[in-house]
C-alpha cells in the first residue's frame, strides 16, 4: 500500500468531484450533515482553518472512490452550485484577506470575484490511497481503513455545549 499526500485547492476538488465514486459500498448514505454543518465547513474553509484531509482510494482502472470526506466534498460541491448559503459568517483574521467579506445569507454566486476566488484556491490535502493488490483485496483493505478513520469516539454534546459556553464567555470579556 501506497498513500500519496497531494496539496489540492477546493477547486481542484470540487472539479475532481465529478468522477469520483461518491457511493462506494462502506460510505453512509448521502446528505447526513445538517446545513449547520455545511455552513461552518464553508466557514471554516473562509477564515482558513485547517480542515481534515480527505482519503480518496486510487482504484486499478484509475478512477478515484471516496473513502473518507464524503459529507465535507458534498457540502463544498453544494455550496459552490448555490445550493445552500453561509450561515453566521465573519472573517476571523482579516488580514491577507481581500475585501467586502462575504456576509451570512450569501450564496457563492453573490461573492465578489476576488472571494470566490480565495475560495476556490483555498488548499485542502488529499491523501491518495494506491493499492497493488487483487480487486478483493484491495476492497478488503479499503474498508478496513474506513473503518480505522471512523471508529472515533464522538465528542459529547455535553462538553461541546461546555466548549460553546467557554467561547461566549471569551466573546463577552472581550
Amino acid at each position: 500500500m501506497k498513500t500519496e499526500m497531494l496539496p489540492t485547492t477546493i477547486g481542484a476538488l470540487y472539479r475532481m468531484s465529478g468522477g469520483m465514486d461518491m457511493n462506494p459500498p462502506y460510505q453512509r448514505p448521502s446528505g447526513v450533515w445538517t446545513i449547520v454543518q455545511k455552513q461552518n465547513l464553508m466557514d471554516s474553509i473562509l477564515s482558513g482553518y485547517d480542515i481534515p484531509k480527505f482519503y480518496l482510494h486510487r482504484k486499478s482502472d484509475k478512477s478515484l472512490a471516496v473513502v473518507d470526506g464524503k459529507q465535507r466534498i458534498s457540502a463544498i460541491v453544494d455550496f459552490i452550485d448555490n445550493k445552500f448559503p453561509l450561515g453566521d459568517f465573519k472573517v476571523v483574521e482579516p488580514w491577507n484577506k481581500p475585501t467586502s467579506s462575504p456576509m451570512k445569507g450569501d450564496y457563492y454566486q453573490d461573492f465578489t470575484q476576488r472571494w470566490k476566488t480565495e475560495f476556490i484556491s483555498s488548499v485542502v490535502h488529499v491523501a491518495e490511497i494506491l493499492l497493488d493488490s487483487e480487486p478483493a483485496e484491495e476492497e478488503r483493505i479499503i474498508r478496513n481503513i474506513f473503518l480505522r478513520l471512523n471508529s472515533g469516539t464522538p465528542v459529547s454534546w455535553e462538553h461541546l455545549s461546555k466548549v460553546k459556553d467557554q467561547i461566549t464567555a471569551l466573546e463577552v470579556q472581550a
